[in-house]
This record gives structure tokens, sequence and C-alpha cells, in this order.
């Protein structure tokens, strides 16, 4: 149930094609662990450590945050992929309507070690 104006309409993306879901990228931006890439290096594969390859993350980053790009140690900007937060607002603008829903239902805390 969605608890927008008149008329009740929601974003609610599926992947009715070919490979399903998998079709919805929501084009994150992650590198991997400096570890793995260490690792890698220590398996005999030359020139995979993290400190040779951050010189081609950094390259490669058009970094347009501006309290990130600020760092140059780890991060680029002018490269051909461009690094961005999502908008504000938008679909999601809506959200906090959800949390005040009779249906919403939040997960409760069981101090567990997974959590």
């Amino acid at each position: 149930m969605c608890f927008l104006p008149p008329p009740p309409r929601c974003n609610w993306p599926r992947g009715k094609v070919m490979g399903g879901s998998s079709v919805l990228n929501y084009m994150l931006y992650v590198r991997g662990n400096r570890r793995d890439y260490d690792y890698w290096e220590a398996l005999g594969n030359h020139g995979w450590g993290f400190d040779t390859i951050l010189h081609y993350f950094k390259k490669s980053e058009d970094n347009r945050n501006p309290y990130i790009a600020r760092n140059l140690k780890y991060h680029g900007t002018g490269g051909y992929l461009t690094v961005q937060e999502a908008p504000r607002g938008g679909r999601t603008r809506h959200r906090p309507l959800f949390h005040h829903s009779p249906f919403f239902s939040p997960i409760p805390h069981h101090h567990s070690p997974f959590f």
C-alpha cells in the first residue's frame, strides 16, 4: 500500500526483462578492500597491491563530492568515471510517510554479534 497523495502511485522497480531484477543497477561505486589487493600481490600477482592500483583508481575517478574529493590521497577528479552522491529528495521524499503508517514494523535489535 502506498501512502502518497491521490492518486496513490508508488515507484516499485522490478526487472520484467531478460536477466530479471539484476538489470536494475543502482550505480554504486565501491572499491575492494585494501587487504584483498595486497593478498593478490602476495600470491605472486605483481602490480596488484593496493598501493600500486590506487594510482589507477584515482586516475579514472571524477569525484564530484567536494568533501571527499579534497582528499587527494585516495580520490581523484577529472577522470572518465563520474562519482557523486545521489540527489536528495526525488523518489525518496515520501519515505517518512511509511514510518508513520500502521503497517511499519521496525526490526528489533537482538544484540547479536552479526548485526
